[in-house]
């Protein structure tokens, strides 16, 4: 990772800027996604993953399914990719949306315990971003103060993007923060959601008293502590009946004894006076299915062994490093390339367009792998349409049916013609010209690379629908 710098570039598109976080697994850069000129955060994943292939695969599938999430207290998965390093060897990342706020830890760090109202309203949009990933599968394996980002519009749950799946087994590792670690983890029991929820006690119980239950420094101390079973001793401060009923069960030591993450979402936005963040969330989470392999997680304060051994227990006491995300002051990410209104003739014989997405309406339903949108943006913004060709490239490239290389091969020709919408227009009528061209040579690499089996067809429909779009003129005032 030392060959990891300022100004590096990964595939071409994303380029990196400064370091703002780091932990013994990865570390976090902001960056730049030079094809759609927006912001992002960008996790450079250790280079031991790239040299595993069980462990790199398993990390693509999960943060795959973490891409699903779409939810406003939910950090957004951009893309996966694998990046050769300048020294040699290859070193896989993470694109994820960049936040505006400070988080939950250094709030607390700087101003102490939280009042109730305060820290039911971070709870619910917490608990709400839990149960929206429950309903996919998803769980989230590292819930702390460290990992929620405060914004003006809400709490933010970071890091879904090294998630594991209901069911993974932690076979060679522990995964996630001593402190805020369920108890039944400690004995590798396959993830579940309701690790999650006594993850997010803990998150309660520090947020009203500024320390969490039990101050872990190491796994060898977690287990220690825990290794009797018995939940840890709570001493609460006054709190309305329900609220200390509900935290309770959620620091229980038994996992049946939790409630769902919705219970717990409806409950805080009762006691905060709330909207319910989870009123479209389904009642049941998904059942636990055949263990599946694990995904690398992340840990951030106090300490942050991400990693333990299974079989070197002897490394159990050592910390692989403190992560501290410090993403206060972060720029939301935006599109922000000025584009002008594009005219471009195109064949208009494209195959009927498939379904639409899920939306992306904090419901918790499906994201990126969902089938195509059947509605194409207005050709009045061109940066939507720009926007939806390179999501529909991902959201392929994403769920397995188009390889890297040909998904680099449409990103180069979008960027192509993304370079003539930014040009100043001095000369509407060469510049349409000239638009014209590179949205047909993005069309041929289309038509290319299905006739040679690399493209399928619901994503050459679906790129053909929006490029005809184009050039439809636009919706008069």
């Amino acid at each position: 990772m030392s060959l990891v710098a300022p100004g590096m570039r990964l595939n071409n598109r994303f380029v990196l800027i400064e370091q703002i976080g780091t932990g013994g697994m990865s570390q976090v850069w902001r960056a730049t996604d030079e094809l759609l000129g927006r912001p992002v955060a960008v996790k450079m994943l250790a280079t031991e993953i790239e040299a595993d292939p069980g462990l790199r695969e398993t990390t693509w599938r999960e943060a795959r399914a973490a891409a699903r999430l779409t939810h406003p207290a939910v950090t957004r998965v951009y893309d996966y990719g694998e990046a050769a390093l300048p020294g040699g060897g290859r070193a896989a990342y993470l694109v994820m949306e960049l936040v505006e706020g400070e988080s939950l830890a250094h709030r607390l760090a700087v101003a102490g315990p939280l009042s109730w109202p305060e820290a039911a309203r971070i709870g619910a949009h917490v608990a709400a971003a839990l149960a929206a990933a429950h309903e996919l599968g998803v769980v989230h394996h590292d819930i702390k103060p460290g990992n929620v980002m405060l914004t003006a519009d809400g709490a933010k749950v970071l890091d879904f993007g090294t998630a594991a799946l209901v069911g993974a087994i932690d076979q060679d590792a522990l995964v996630g923060t001593p402190s805020y670690t369920a108890p039944e983890r400690l004995e590798w029991a396959p993830a579940q959601p309701a690790s999650d929820l006594y993850s997010l006690g803990v998150l309660l119980y520090e947020s009203l008293t500024g320390a969490p239950p039990a101050t872990l420094g190491s796994w060898a101390e977690a287990v220690a502590h825990r290794a009797g079973g018995d939940a840890p001793v709570v001493m609460l401060p006054a709190l309305p009946p329900e609220a200390e009923q509900l935290l309770r069960a959620c620091l229980s030591p038994d996992p049946a004894d939790r409630p769902l993450a919705r219970r717990v979402a409806a409950v805080l936005v009762g006691q905060a006076g709330m909207p319910d963040p989870a009123a479209n969330i389904p009642a049941e989470p998904p059942t636990v299915a055949a263990p599946l392999p694990r995904a690398v997680g992340t840990a951030a304060r106090p300490v942050s062994p991400t990693r333990v051994n299974r079989r070197r227990p002897a490394t159990l006491g050592t910390p692989r490093g403190g992560r501290r995300l410090l993403l206060a002051g972060i720029a939301v990410a935006a599109v922000v390339l000025g584009l002008v209104v594009l005219a471009v003739a195109l064949p208009r014989d494209a195959p009927p367009p498939t379904g639409g997405p899920g939306p992306a309406d904090g419901s918790g339903s499906l994201g990126p792998t969902g089938p195509p949108s059947a509605t194409a943006p207005s050709s009045a913004d061109p940066r939507a349409v720009v926007a939806e060709i390179d999501q529909a490239i991902g959201d392929a490239s994403g769920a397995g049916t188009l390889d890297q290389d040909a998904a680099q091969k449409l990103r180069d020709r979008l960027r192509d013609l993304v370079k003539e919408l930014e040009k100043p227009n001095e000369n509407a009528e060469g510049q349409t010209e000239k638009l014209r061209e590179k949205a047909e040579d993005l069309q041929e690499e289309v038509e290319e690379l299905q006739e040679d089996g690399e493209v399928p067809e619901a994503l050459a429909a679906e790129l053909r629908r929006l490029l005809a779009s184009l050039d439809e003129p636009p919706p008069g005032p």
